[in-house]
């Protein structure tokens, strides 16, 4: 990594620091504030539902995942 890059980066997260960064949502706007540790930019809640939807359209049962998804 030259210089450049390594500088970039740093000033990147250096702005992005203070911002509230908030979930975009599945579906539908979320509105939950992603924590600075979370480095994707989809929250928990948005990732299970955007998995059972996928698993879903593969010809799953949403409920059977649901109730299982709840444990």
């Amino acid at each position: 990594m030259t210089n450049a890059k390594i500088l970039k980066r740093y000033h990147e997260n250096k702005e992005a620091f203070g911002k509230k960064r908030i979930c975009p949502g599945f579906h539908r706007e979320c509105g939950g504030i992603l924590s600075i540790y979370n480095k994707e930019n989809i929250c928990e809640s948005c990732k299970r539902e955007r998995y059972i939807q996928r698993l879903v359209g593969w010809g799953w049962d949403e409920e059977k995942l649901r109730k299982e998804m709840s444990l």
